[in-house]
């Protein structure tokens, strides 16, 4: 197993409080053990000598349950955009049931996306959202703990510091790295 986040002490430790973090031991229990909520299926399998639903359908009957559909109302659009892709990330264009791949989905907001180059032309309305967010992401990670709204002006900062080089991965990782939230950490 790799060491990640979820190894740091900072995020298992008992804060000054004596309380331990919640998210953290959220975050932690989700990353080694798959719970899931109370009343949800996760059986996907199929009686012998039947075809397999289709991703599709398989996730369709999932979103059902209110407490999954939540989520995947938001994440499968941009999925289903993917399922050209097969688990390893070879092309395919008949899907695991024999049909052919059905790669469109629709945004929560409304908007369709058709295959790859939609999603890809949909993250390039914002050519800013996608390297926001992954700044986001590397700098809670960097940090040991959640993005705060006082860490913004430094991601604003990395994010237009970047785009000067493309959004070259290394320049958000130097950013994060010469940002004040990084050097000024509390050590552990």
């Amino acid at each position: 197993m790799k060491s990640g986040n979820e190894t740091a002490p900072a995020n298992s430790a008992p804060r000054d409080n004596g309380v331990s973090d919640p998210f953290a031991v959220a975050g932690l229990e989700n990353q080694v053990v798959v719970t899931l909520a109370p009343g949800v299926n996760a059986t996907l399998e199929t009686k012998p000598g039947t075809l397999p639903p289709t991703m599709r359908e398989r996730l369709a009957q999932h979103r059902i349950s209110p407490t999954c559909n939540n989520c995947h109302s938001a994440i499968d659009p941009l999925g289903f955009a993917l399922e050209n892709f097969d688990v390893i990330g070879g092309w395919r264009t008949i899907d695991e049931s024999g049909k052919p791949v059905d790669a469109t989905g629709t945004t929560p907001s409304g908007e369709n996306i058709q295959g790859l180059s939609g999603l890809r032309a949909l993250l390039l309305k914002d050519p800013e959202q996608f390297p926001r967010t992954v700044t986001e992401k590397l700098m809670a990670y960097a940090l040991g703990r959640r993005v705060e709204y006082y860490d913004r002006p430094s991601i604003r900062k990395i994010v237009h510091d970047a785009a000067a080089q493309n959004y070259r991965w290394s320049s958000i990782v130097v950013g994060i790295v010469k940002s004040p939230g990084f050097l000024m950490r509390s050590k552990v």
